[in-house]
């Protein structure tokens, strides 16, 4: 399935010219541009964010791709990668934002605003993937659908990669339960470590949405990483293991802790 830049299935490349239509949310060093600073700089530790696995030779769909930082550097280690996100025209999902009752009052405007400047800035999103495509001579195809719903037309994949996207969804198991479908080998989860504490050796996961945080606007959930094996299990992987690490989160300016976990079946 071709379609336009809205809808869902595998989109045709976008021309951008230069970074001043982009917003990047992974740190990149781009040729003709340089450095392009994100919202997150991972490129001092990407073998760790990515679970040290070999991609050379393995189909790969990077789930929630947003600038594409990772999805190219797996292709640069030999993977053939599908770049999925969001279609920018679909808000059944409401665009990542958290719905509260009180939207209006509590950010000024109404959550029908927040939708239009939340694309907006998604597509500017977008922007920086294809024009960081173009200047890389990348290969990699972007898809753009619901993470809930069916993913046929991607086909089957050797792993499936979720970079800190699972906090961000509102169900991040049916959206796990959507890619263990199509993955034959291995599922690589990269999420916080943060606040969690002892916490990471039950199966649970706990709601970050707090109605007293004015500033969170589309993080839904802490999971643990014993939840995620024990779903995971539930469909079909046998064989994990889990890693720790940091990356630089450059708004903050700290290091941010993580956990990988890769399941194979």
């Amino acid at each position: 399935m071709t379609t336009g830049t809205n809808a869902i299935g595998f989109e045709e490349p976008v021309y951008i010219a230069n970074p001043d239509t982009c917003h990047f949310y992974h740190s990149m060093d781009l040729p003709e541009f340089g450095l392009q600073t994100g919202e997150w700089d991972l490129r001092r530790d990407v073998d760790n964010y990515l679970g040290n696995q070999i991609f050379q030779g393995k189909t790969v769909v990077d789930v929630g791709t947003a600038s594409g930082f990772l999805a190219f550097e797996m292709e640069k280690r030999g993977a053939a990668v599908v770049a999925f996100d969001r279609s920018l025209s679909d808000v059944d999902d409401d665009a990542g934002l958290i719905p509260y009752h009180d939207f209006s009052s509590r950010f000024g405007y109404p959550f029908e605003r927040g939708l239009e400047i939340r694309i907006r800035n998604q597509r500017k999103l977008r922007n920086s993937f294809w024009l960081s495509h173009r200047l890389l001579k990348s290969n990699i195809r972007l898809y753009t659908g619901n993470a809930y719903a069916g993913t046929s037309d991607i086909g089957t994949v050797d792993y499936s990669f979720f970079g800190c996207i699972l906090l961000h969804l509102r169900d991040p198991l049916l959206a796990l339960a959507a890619f263990a479908k199509i993955t034959r080998e291995r599922m690589i989860i990269t999420d916080t470590h943060e606040n969690i504490g002892t916490l990471a050796e039950y199966p649970v996961m706990f709601l970050r949405v707090n109605v007293a945080d004015p500033g969170n606007r589309g993080t839904w959930w802490y999971l643990t990483p014993a939840l995620l094996k024990q779903y995971l299990a539930v469909l079909g992987f046998v064989r994990f293991s889990l890693s720790y690490h940091s990356a630089l989160h450059v708004d903050g300016n700290r290091d941010a802790g993580l956990f990988t976990l890769v399941a194979e079946r």
